[in-house]
């Protein structure tokens, strides 16, 4: 939802069109990553260097978009205030409409609460 809503907005803006772009190339990156790590066998000792690598890139890309100077700090200067505040409510009926297809497609069995043992 980030990169369709706000980095899709951030890279029409000159000055931080380039932030963006970082940051939507680490999403990726970040992305193949953790398809790596689901097809990869959880009980191979390489599982867990991976897992390590992956999180490394992950505080890396958090650290950058919330530092003083990078992503999101940069967007709240390069948007107005009108602008921010309807993002927040496309967010936010992005979120339930994927929250919502998600559940629909969920199995049964994955959505009921676990019964209690007897």
């Amino acid at each position: 939802m980030e990169e369709d809503l706000l980095l899709s907005k951030l890279h029409g803006k000159k000055d931080i069109k380039d932030e963006s772009l970082e940051s939507q190339e680490e999403h990726v990156i970040l992305n193949q990553a953790l398809l790596d790590l689901a097809d990869f066998p959880k009980d191979n000792q390489r599982w867990i260097i991976k897992f390590k690598v992956f999180d490394e890139i992950l505080d890396h890309h958090l650290e950058e978009e919330e530092e003083e100077e990078d992503l999101f700090p940069e967007a709240e200067k390069a948007l107005s205030e009108k602008e921010l505040t309807e993002l927040g409510a496309q967010f936010i009926e992005l979120k339930k409409q994927r929250l919502s297809a998600v559940l629909e497609t969920k199995p049964t069995k994955e959505l009921e609460e676990p019964k209690a043992k007897k």
